[in-house]
């Protein structure tokens, strides 16, 4: 089965209240003629651009691409940059992006992309696509923007949610207080809060006392590590700030309602992931699992297609009435 590779890119300003121009730039990665409805969309997390999911290592352009592994099972994938990251345009502020933005931008760019993959116009080797079941595929930052995009916005039919606990990182804030502060008040300053945070060196970082976060496990290999390294991006502050924020996203957590996959690795940055299951309250088809050996990037993990198929068995598993 062929696979091809399109660059896309969405004016997103109407969705942006910020001055400017505002565009969403990603990737389409899809089989030439795909026999799956499911599209993933995939929202990469701090630091990370589509390339996370897209990862080409040199001497190997494929096996480390999870968006090649489901284009070669039949599905369309959908990978974008965060405005202000990556391809996509940047602000004046950066502070300024906040959760509640950028989810409403990546929701105007999904829904636009999958408009014109129905309709066959997204890219010129690509007929129609119809009927689609958007599930939307989000890592690290990229879930819990996710979730918020979803709880917010009502993007997908189904969400997969890698290695956002809800949990945070309290041990990096630099006030401690703000993990117990009012939620309500830590939302409305959370753009001061990320200035105090990532303005100076935090506090928690000085004093060394946070506890040693393993992105990679050891045996992932020294070309796969450098490879990450390129595909990587400024962090948006505010963002990065909400997901170290214990509960942050917790109201929205518990009011999603469609299937929901919640994957991590067994050294993740969550020490307790099945913690996380309790958090999607309203949820009546949750599914967890934990890939032995992997750090926090699983798509770099040595046993990372045990991930990608596991992902592929549940999406043809999530109940009719969802879609």
């Amino acid at each position: 089965m062929g696979r091809l590779r399109h660059a896309v890119e969405v004016d997103v300003s109407a969705a942006v209240p910020l001055p400017g121009r505002h565009v969403v730039r990603g990737s389409l990665i899809a089989p030439m003629a795909p026999v799956e409805p499911f599209v993933w969309c995939c929202l990469p997390g701090g630091q990370c651009t589509t390339g996370y999911f897209d990862l080409a290592v040199d001497g190997d352009d494929s096996s480390y691409s999870m968006a090649a592994h489901l284009a070669d099972a039949g599905c369309t994938v959908l990978t974008v940059d965060h405005l202000g990251t990556g391809a996509s345009s940047r602000t004046g502020d950066e502070f300024l992006l906040t959760p509640e933005i950028i989810a409403a931008a990546d929701h105007a760019a999904i829904t636009e992309l999958l408009g014109r993959l129905r309709i066959g116009s997204l890219a010129p080797q690509l007929a129609p696509i119809g009927p689609l079941v958007p599930i939307g595929l989000g890592h690290s930052m990229g879930g819990l923007l996710t979730v918020l995009q979803q709880a917010c916005h009502g993007t997908y039919d189904a969400v997969v949610n890698l290695g956002a606990a809800g949990a945070g990182l309290p041990e990096y804030l630099r006030d401690p207080a703000w993990a117990t502060a009012d939620p309500g008040a830590v939302r409305a300053t959370l753009t001061e809060l990320a200035r105090a945070q990532f303005g100076a060196p935090s506090a928690a970082a000085a004093r060394g006392s946070g506890r040693a976060l393993r992105f990679h496990a050891d045996d992932v290999p020294a070309a796969v590590r450098a490879a990450y390294r390129r595909q990587t991006t400024n962090v948006l502050p505010a963002c990065a700030l909400a997901a170290i924020l214990p509960s942050f996203a917790d109201p929205e957590t518990a009011a999603l309602t469609v299937p929901v996959f919640l994957g991590f690795g067994e050294y993740d940055l969550c020490t307790d992931p099945h913690d996380c299951v309790r958090r999607y309250r309203s949820c009546p088809d949750i599914t967890l699992t934990v890939l032995a050996g992997s750090g926090h990037c699983h798509n770099q993990a040595g046993n990372r297609r045990q991930l990608w198929d596991r992902l592929l068995a549940w999406a043809r598993s999530v109940p009719p009435a969802a879609r």
